[in-house]
C-alpha cells in the first residue's frame, strides 16, 4: 500500500493495482500449497512410518531458514521502508533547447572573433537574426574620419538608426522557401563578457575601440520552421570575413562568410520533434461501477422479497457467485457518468495535481507566442474571462529575464512540487494551495541564460462549460533558485 500511494496514480488505479496485487499474491498461494500438497502426499507413500516424515519435512524447514539467515542476517542486509509523509508530484518537460549544466550555458565566446557576428536563432514560432558589430567598424562605415575616442550619447542615437537601416535593407532571409519580412527588430550598445551580451540600461558614453552594437531582428513565424536560407550582404572594405552561427534545439554550428560566400543554410535536425500545443483540459465524467451496483441493488432486492414473504432464502450459491462477480468488477468494470452530486465531489490531491499541472503548463505555453492576440486565445483555454488580463500581465514578468535585447525567456519544465489542501472556492469551484517550479531559459548572441522560480499559491479553477479554467491566482510565496 506505501509502495502505490508513492505513484502518481488515481484513488480507483490505487484500489485497482491493489486488488491485482492481492490477487496474485493469493494464486501464488493456493499455488504453492497444491505442489506442497502433492508433494506430501508423494512423500507418505514412500515413507509409510510418519515419523520419518516429519525428520524429512523439519530437516528441510531448517536448511531453509538456514538459507534466509546466510544470504541476510549474516550478511547484514538492512531493508527499511520509509512510511513518511508521500507528496504529490508531477514534472512536465516542454522540448527546449537543452539542459543547463549550471546557471548558465555559453555557446560564444565572450570575445569577438570578427568586427562582425552573426547568430541566427531558430525556435518554435521565431527566428531571430541577432548581430554584433565593433563601434569602430561601425564609424568608419558612417562617419569616416572620426577621431574621438568616445562615442557621446547625443550621438548615439543617430548611429544605431543609421546601422540598423543598413542591416534591415540588405535582410534576406527565406523561411521554408519563403522570403519572410521583419516583425521587429532592436538595436542597443551593449557590453560584451564571459558572461554574456548584456544591454546598456542608460546611455552612455563608448569607448571607440572597445564600444559594441547589438541589433535584433525577429521573424515571427507559426510553428518550428523546416529549413532557413539567409543571405549576409553587409560588408566594408576593412570588414570582409563575418563569423555566422546557427543555433537551435539540437545544438549550433558556425560558417565563415565572405562576400564570394555570404549564404548560410539550415535545416530542421530534430527527428520527431513535435512543436508542444495548447488544448483545452476537458471536465471527464466520473468513472461509475455501475454493473456492481446493479448486481449488489438486485441481490440485495431479491433477498428483501424473499425475507418479506417469509420465504426460506435459496440459491445461496447463486448469490454467492453473484457477489463475488460483482466484488471482482468493481475496480475494473467502471462507466463514465455525468452524475452532478458525483463530478461535483472535490477531487483527490492526486488529480488535483494533474489539473494543475496541465492548466499551469497551459498558461505558460500561452506566452510562446509575441502576437498579444495569439497569446490571449491560447489563455482564453485555460483562463476564465474575468482574470485574462491579471494573469496576462502577471505571467509576463514570471520568468523576466534581465534585458535581452529583443529575445524573450521560453518556459522549458512545469514541476509540480507539492498540494498541500484542496477546497471549494467562494465562485463554487476547487482552490488549491500548491507549490510548483518553473525553469526558464533565453537564447540570444549564441549563449544560453537559464532562471529557476518555485512558487506558493492559492490556485482556484472552475468547470466552464465542460472545460477546466484558472479564475484565480493568490500568490502566497515566491523563491528565486537560480
Amino acid at each position: 500500500v506505501h509502495e502505490i500511494a508513492d505513484l502518481s496514480l488515481e484513488s480507483i488505479q490505487r484500489l485497482q493495482a491493489l486488488f491485482a496485487f492481492n490477487l496474485a499474491i493469493d494464486l501464488v498461494h493456493f499455488t504453492l500449497a497444491f505442489l506442497l500438497l502433492m508433494i506430501m502426499k508423494v512423500v507418505r507413500k514412500a515413507l509409510p512410518d510418519g515419523r520419518k516424515t516429519g525428520i524429512v519435512t523439519g530437516a528441510v524447514s531448517i536448511f531453509l531458514i538456514l538459507i534466509v539467515f546466510s544470504d541476510n542476517i549474516s550478511t547484514g542486509i538492512v531493508r527499511i521502508l520509509d512510511y513518511g509523509s508521500s507528496k504529490s508530484s508531477i514534472t512536465v518537460n516542454i522540448p527546449v533547447s537543452g539542459n543547463p549544466t549550471n546557471r548558465q550555458v555559453q555557446r560564444g565566446t565572450g570575445i569577438m572573433t570578427t568586427p562582425f557576428m552573426l547568430f541566427l536563432s531558430v525556435e518554435p514560432y521565431e527566428v531571430r537574426q541577432e548581430i554584433l558589430m565593433r563601434a569602430d567598424e561601425v564609424l568608419r562605415e558612417f562617419k569616416p574620419g572620426y577621431k574621438e575616442g568616445i562615442i557621446p550619447v547625443t550621438m548615439q542615437e543617430e548611429l544605431k538608426s543609421a546601422i540598423g537601416r543598413k542591416v534591415l535593407d540588405n535582410a534576406d532571409v527565406q523561411i521554408n522557401g519563403e522570403r519572410y519580412e521583419p516583425g521587429d527588430m532592436n538595436v542597443n550598445f551593449v557590453h560584451l563578457s564571459r558572461g554574456g551580451v548584456s544591454i546598456r540600461e542608460k546611455p552612455v558614453e563608448e569607448s571607440v575601440p572597445e564600444g559594441i552594437i547589438g541589433i535584433t531582428i525577429i521573424y515571427d513565424i507559426e510553428t518550428l520552421p523546416d529549413s532557413i536560407d539567409m543571405s549576409w550582404r553587409v560588408f566594408t572594405d576593412s570588414v570582409q570575413m563575418v563569423e555566422a552561427s546557427v543555433v537551435d534545439a539540437h545544438g549550433a554550428f558556425t560558417k565563415i562568410l565572405t562576400p564570394e560566400e555570404m549564404d548560410i543554410q539550415w535545416k530542421n535536425r530534430l527527428a520527431g520533434y513535435r512543436v508542444p500545443v495548447i488544448e483545452a483540459i476537458a471536465v471527464e465524467p466520473y468513472p461509475l461501477p455501475l454493473l456492481s451496483l446493479v448486481f449488489f441493488v438486485g441481490i440485495v432486492i431479491v433477498l428483501l422479497v424473499m425475507l418479506s414473504r417469509g420465504r426460506k432464502v435459496r440459491y445461496i450459491r447463486v448469490i454467492a457467485g453473484f457477489l463475488v462477480i460483482a466484488f471482482v468488477m468493481y475496480p475494473f468494470v467502471r462507466t463514465s457518468a455525468s452524475v452532478s452530486f458525483i463530478t461535483n465531489w472535490l477531487p483527490s490531491k492526486e488529480q488535483t495535481s494533474l489539473l494543475l499541472n496541465d492548466l499551469l503548463t497551459n498558461v505558460y505555453r500561452a506566452f510562446d507566442r509575441r502576437n498579444e492576440n495569439a497569446v490571449y486565445d491560447r489563455l482564453a483555454l485555460s483562463v476564465t474571462g474575468d482574470q485574462l488580463t491579471d494573469i496576462y500581465l502577471q505571467n509576463r514578468q514570471v520568468m523576466a529575464l534581465e534585458n535581452r535585447g529583443g529575445a524573450r525567456a521560453k518556459v522549458d519544465e512545469v514541476n509540480i512540487l507539492e498540494v498541500f489542501e484542496v477546497d471549494r472556492s467562494d465562485d463554487l469551484g476547487i482552490r488549491a494551495d500548491a507549490m510548483w517550479t518553473v525553469r526558464g531559459s533565453v537564447n540570444h548572441f549564441g549563449h544560453t541564460h537559464y532562471r529557476q522560480n518555485q512558487y506558493r499559491a492559492l490556485v482556484s479553477f472552475v468547470n466552464e462549460d465542460g472545460i477546466w479554467k484558472i479564475s484565480a491566482i493568490e500568490p502566497i510565496e515566491e523563491i528565486r533558485i537560480y
